[in-house]
């Protein structure tokens, strides 16, 4: 056999590696799964023209890493916030080229909260809260903890940033498809 033809043959045996690796990694996916972080940051206070004020941010990342979208996902912020800034941002975890439907992000307040619906959330979809408060009263800025920012969905729900936890599967799968078979 020739050069090109073992060359050949090596692209071959590549291309099944990496077609096993994505099927494997789809096995390891579970069907409903929601992925969340949160972080607060003060910053501090100093005086100002108007009085004493502190600067806070905070971020939670909620991301769909199951197989399947999720009809409804409630991110919950304490009442406190209801003079903050809110911004969102959606994003694809995987950054593929396939384009997906933007989910629609609405608010209420209900029962001494505020509530984000975010509806549907596509699989590999990540939605990110940023929250600001830029001039705040002590009191204020200080009283938003990380264990204030809830999340709510009918899929099993974890802690992690859901990133870090889509490139670990997908490294793994391709990992264990490279490992001989028995």
């Amino acid at each position: 056999m020739d050069w090109s033809g073992r060359k050949g043959i090596g692209w071959a045996i590549a291309a099944a590696a990496a077609g096993c690796a994505v099927g494997v990694a789809a096995l390891l996916i579970p069907v409903r799964e929601v992925v969340f972080s949160r972080e607060v940051t003060e910053y501090g206070c100093f005086k100002g023209p108007a009085g004493r004020g502190c600067m806070t941010m905070a971020r939670l990342t909620v991301g769909n890493t199951g197989n399947v979208a999720q009809e409804l996902v409630e991110v919950h912020f304490p009442a406190a916030i209801s003079g903050w800034q809110v911004s969102t941002r959606v994003l694809d975890i995987r950054a593929s080229s396939e384009r997906r439907p933007e989910p629609e992000i609405r608010h209420r307040e209900s029962g001494g909260s505020i509530v984000y619906e975010v509806r549907p959330l596509p699989r590999n979809t990540l939605v990110e809260f940023r929250l600001q408060c830029p001039f705040c009263e002590p009191e204020v800025a200080g009283a938003l903890r990380p264990e204030d920012l809830r999340v709510e969905a009918a899929a099993r729900l974890r802690e992690g940033d859901p990133r870090t936890l889509t490139l670990l599967r997908t490294l793994g799968a391709a990992l264990a498809s490279m490992l001989p078979r028995p």
